[in-house]
């Protein structure tokens, strides 16, 4: 017998050793699940995805702190926002207290008459002056009073501290001792902006963790903490839980398929021999699979990367099927030559089939279809040339389960219940009032209902931003959005009267146009007009009478300033909100107004038309983001359709007969309705990641319906097939069975649609074949 040549092994170990080496030094793996996302496809959606990740709300945190009576909380609450601000990790941590951004009071003191809302001629009279140094006396009695004594003689209109009154929330929750509190007083609340965006999942772990190491210091400073706790809420952290949760199920998925395959496969064969060999195309597969895909991507998703390490349960179909029909009567060329044709055959409609997902839009199905295509062809590839090199002459598998082939040999007798259940599920797919798509993008989410829950009840409480209804202003220039901005101010402040919203954030809020600016400086009196109103003012009052001489020269020196932009806050806190709320994208400016507990949108909608200003559009980011995944799924099912069209014609090439055709594909699609059936049935919902799951079951289908159907010499290698089928099928039902108990819906989808589905695939492909299971030859070379 002539020995096969040594090449194809020099190169697959060639090939393994580069891809190990990337794989093991080059590999990131992320688990963000914005990254599973589309682009989009028009601005609008763009725009979408774009906040989802760098807007103002995916940086905000929401906290309560419980326990203890409200005094302790309070006092605690002050604490932990001392902490936090002076942490520098925060744009703003607003807790009810105003004395915040001290690293930033001078810059903003001296611009107070600029920023101030108040700032009017008639604000400098004698009356109004007066009138605010009465004011002035009574919050030396209140707890501002340390505040107040300190900025007294440069600020005795108040100005910073109404900048801060404008710029903290405009609802505001109910106050204790100068703090905020639920209104059943259970929590003391503050909220946070971070200064890394919400994205940035590393930078944000640090942080919240560096949060918990403050907190924890906190409660340790004194006995009157120890019963406190704290919750926190808010999209990044989330995104944060999501991403540490999306890791530990990828490795413990990975750890259980691995095992549970190992522990199966040396069951069957009892040959440790035999288990390493089926290894080497599971493994060379998962290798090269990981491998090119974070070459194009530059990463791997954590659920790619758990759906991949799945797919050791498919790929290990392909050595089970070479070594079950390996005997010694049969070695191992002739075996290998004799299933080649099918198993090729398998491979090239599985790689059409997946290859939908590649113009599928969506990164996440994106990778698991290229991880699925190169894993696969691998597997096979090195199961087609390399394995035969390593096998002895004599080398012979005998797997022990051989008790299940007589059942699925009698299936073929029992074919009329394959309509059956067809027409079964048919039938209450259109009867069903129940829908059929996934459309909800918060339902992807691994985070419990519970934690939603608090979450909405906390922004409830405060006040918070959320992360639902954004205004959009579209302007050629950044005064042009500022103004604009300025004239919806007032709009907003009617919305918020009538009951539509209860608030808003906007960036005219925190930097006036250039033109209000120059309004509030020409409204400053001149230095001799405004020493003769103070005194005036004064008369009366326990003030003496030089004491606001530098209120007078900060009004003057006022006037010679330059004017705030954008560009005068860069580098501060304050900058990254402004940037948050105005930027630049495709040469247009945008101004942002993310909206607070919208309850008219109706309303909404036709006050924001009534303003006719070109430029301005309202966006619903859960109805974009609902109305993104619709369309996606829409382009995904044509897709599909020309993949399963391009599937059909590769199968009529390969059989030569529209009949054989039509009997290997029949199983097929019926799987596929009555898997599509009973998970309706459960109440899942079907998503673009069950449709991934689904090619895998047509993939996995196909394999069992052309292995059935190819003709048998004999009922012994009739019987090598069935049980080589039979053992297939289980390594698969059991890999993607652990899917099925994750937690996360996006791999708990995959998981039962893949497992059910393979199930299905034998015994639908097991009814549809001829009794004796000897059907003509297919014409495939070999």
């Amino acid at each position: 017998m002539k020995t096969p040549s040594r090449i194809p092994l020099i190169i697959w170990v060639i090939l393994l050793g580069l891809a190990s080496w990337f794989v093991l030094n080059m590999t990131r793996v992320e688990a963000e699940l914005s990254l599973l996302l589309p682009a989009g496809n028009t601005p609008t959606q763009q725009l979408l995805v774009d906040q989802l990740r760098h807007g103002p709300t995916s940086r905000l945190i929401l906290i309560g702190l419980q326990g203890e009576d409200l005094d302790t909380r309070a006092q605690a609450s002050r604490k932990l926002a001392a902490w936090m601000r002076e942490s520098g990790d925060f744009v703003q941590v607003s807790n009810g207290d105003t004395q915040w951004l001290t690293d930033q009071q001078d810059f903003l003191f001296q611009y107070r008459f600029l920023l101030s809302p108040s700032i009017t001629a008639s604000g400098f009279t004698a009356p109004a002056l007066h009138k605010a140094l009465v004011n002035r006396l009574k919050d030396l009695t209140s707890p501002l009073s340390p505040f107040v004594k300190k900025n007294l003689s440069r600020d005795p209109t108040g100005e910073f501290t109404k900048i801060l009154a404008h710029w903290s929330l405009s609802s505001s929750p109910k106050t204790f001792r100068g703090v905020w509190v639920s209104a059943n007083k259970q929590w003391a609340l503050l909220a946070a902006e971070t200064k890394v965006a919400g994205f940035d999942l590393d930078a944000q772990e640090d942080l919240h963790n560096r949060l918990q190491v403050g907190w924890n210091q906190l409660i340790e400073s004194s006995e009157n903490f120890h019963a406190l706790h704290m919750v926190r809420t808010g999209p990044a952290i989330f995104a944060v839980q999501s991403r540490q949760q999306i890791k530990a199920e990828a490795q413990w998925l990975a750890v259980g398929a691995t095992t549970l395959v190992i522990l199966f496969i040396y069951f069957l064969y009892r040959s440790w021999r035999v288990l390493v060999l089926c290894l080497i195309p599971v493994a060379s597969g998962v290798v090269t699979g990981i491998a090119c895909v974070n070459l194009l991507f530059g990463y791997i998703h954590g659920v790619t990367l758990a759906f991949g390490v799945t797919l050791i349960g498919v790929a290990a179909d392909y050595p089970i099927h070479f070594f079950t029909h390996v005997t010694p009567a049969v070695p191992a060329r002739t075996a290998l030559t004799s299933i080649w044709p099918i198993m090729r055959l398998g491979v090239v409609t599985t790689a059409i089939g997946y290859s939908a997902l590649l113009f599928s839009g969506f990164p996440g199905l994106t990778q698991l279809g290229i991880f699925a295509i190169v894993g696969l062809s691998t597997a096979a590839v090195v199961t087609r040339w390399v394995l035969p090199i390593l096998l002895s002459v004599n080398f012979s598998a005998r797997p022990v389960l051989g008790q299940l082939v007589p059942f699925i040999r009698w299936l073929p007798r029992v074919k009329y219940l394959l309509p059956v259940f067809v027409l079964l599920a048919g039938v209450f797919l259109a009867w069903s009032d129940q829908p059929f798509w996934e459309q909800q993008l918060a339902n992807l989410s691994p985070i419990a209902a519970e934690n939603r829950t608090l979450d909405q009840e906390l922004r409830l409480e405060l006040g918070a931003p959320d992360v639902r209804d954004l205004l959009i202003i579209e302007a050629s220039t950044e005064e042009e959005a500022l103004r604009q901005s300025e004239t919806l101010i007032p709009v907003f402040n009617q919305f918020v009267t009538q009951g539509i919203l209860t608030g808003y954030d906007i960036v005219a809020r925190y930097l006036p146009s250039l033109k209000t600016q120059e309004e509030r400086r020409a409204a400053l009196p001149e230095g001799v007009k405004l020493k003769e109103a103070l005194k005036q003012a004064l008369v009366g009052l326990p003030f003496r009478h030089n004491i606001f001489e530098p209120f007078i020269q900060t009004v003057e020196t006022t006037k010679v300033l330059d004017p705030l932009t954008k560009s005068s806050f860069r580098g501060t806190a304050m900058g990254v909100k402004i940037e948050s709320l105005l930027f630049m994208r495709d040469q247009q400016w945008i101004a942002l107004v993310p909206l607070r507990g919208v309850k008219d949108r109706e309303g909404l909608i036709k006050g924001i038309g009534d303003q006719n200003l070109e430029g301005l559009y309202y966006l619903d980011l859960r109805e974009e983001s609902n109305n993104l995944v619709k369309g996606y799924q829409k382009e995904m099912v044509k897709l599909l359709g020309w993949g399963g069209l391009f599937i059909l014609m590769s199968l009529f090439l390969g059989l030569q007969s529209f009949a054989r055709t039509l009997r290997v594909m029949i199983p097929v699609i019926c799987g596929v309705l009555v898997v599509a059936a009973f998970l309706h049935l459960i109440g899942q919902r079907l998503s673009l990641f069950h449709l991934a799951s689904l090619l895998l079951v047509v993939g996995i289908g196909l394999d069992y319906s052309l292995f059935l159907n190819r003709r048998h010499d004999s009922p012994e290698e009739h019987n090598r097939t069935v049980q080589a089928l039979i053992i297939c099928s289980i390594t698969t039902v059991l890999v993607f069975g652990i899917l099925a108990f994750s937690e996360f819906p996006v791999l708990q989808a995959i998981g039962t649609t893949a497992a059910l589905g393979s199930l299905l695939s034998l015994l639908f492909a097991a009814m549809a074949v001829s009794q004796d299971g000897a059907e003509p030859s297919y014409s495939l070379d070999g």
